[in-house]
């Protein structure tokens, strides 16, 4: 699923592309893709509207139009956003899986593409935004300058729970998935068996810092491509080879030797050296 790396690549490879951009034609070709109202209204309401900017907030995009509405799109498991110049070849997986296409006045085209179809895309009327409950319930955002050592601190004696499972959760830090909690986990030398308020000062040092250097790392990679994610150029990311823990069971620790270990949390995979990690 893609990550806060992974969006906010495609948040900047997508932003001055599509800026001033009028929406000419809109598809769509999976009616369940739009979330919150019906896909005629879809339709309607949003030819002739022009994008005015793109941001991300967590793990969803936020497109920005003229009229003041807002196009909201959440990726799911497999979903892409790829901008293609009007003759562009488009390759037979992208044409079998678009699910939402909007064609721009110069005859480019910025297609939706959901293999597995979990993805969301919301139409938010004009100044109702800062009232859509997706967004309103989202934790800090922790490449933020205000997610300090010392606010993560104070979020983390709140809970009693395992910390892997609460990093995945995004109402209590936004845009962290499986991959990205892992990694940093194995970063600080954090058990994800450990519970999130037994972690000491220098624990929360260090996996604070940990989860900044990981995603940042993984932004300058331009994200990991592991299962279907491509940036919005149709380009894979290069983090997946700078993967430590994550999809790593049986083999040796690169840090300490040991060997890596999976188990399940939350039904989700977990990735960790039990050797170092404590």
């Amino acid at each position: 699923m893609p990550e806060l790396p992974e969006v906010e690549t495609i948040k900047e490879d997508l932003k001055d592309i599509i800026r001033n951009k009028r929406i000419k034609k809109v598809e769509i070709r999976l009616a369940k893709a739009i979330k919150n109202t019906s896909g005629r209204r879809f339709i309607q309401e949003l030819k002739g509207d022009t994008f005015k900017s793109l941001s991300r907030r967590g793990k969803y995009l936020i497109f920005s139009l003229k009229s003041g509405k807002s196009i909201v799109i959440h990726l799911g498991m497999t979903g892409r956003l790829i901008h293609s110049k009007a003759n562009k070849e488009i390759s037979d997986y992208n044409k079998r899986f678009s699910r939402v296409m909007f064609v721009l006045e110069n005859k480019n085209t910025l297609r939706f593409i959901d293999m597995r179809g979990f993805g969301k895309v919301y139409l938010i009327s004009k100044g109702r935004l800062e009232r859509f409950s997706r967004l309103i319930s989202l934790g800090p955002e922790p490449l933020n300058r205000n997610f300090t050592p010392q606010a993560f601190k104070n979020l983390l004696k709140r809970h009693r729970a395992r910390i892997k499972p609460l990093l995945l959760n995004q109402q209590f830090l936004a845009g962290l998935g499986n991959i990205y909690s892992l990694e940093s986990l194995y970063r600080a030398r954090i058990s994800p068996l450990r519970k999130a308020d037994s972690l000491s000062d220098k624990e929360v040092k260090r996996l604070h810092s940990a989860i900044q250097k990981v995603l940042i790392g993984a932004i300058t990679s331009h994200g990991t491509s592991i299962d279907a994610y491509v940036d919005a150029k149709g380009r894979k990311g290069s983090y997946q080879f700078k993967l430590k823990v994550y999809r790593r069971e049986g083999e040796r620790c690169p840090r300490c030797g040991g060997k890596i270990k999976r188990i399940k949390q939350s039904n989700r995979s977990t990735y960790f050296c039990p050797e170092c990690q404590k």
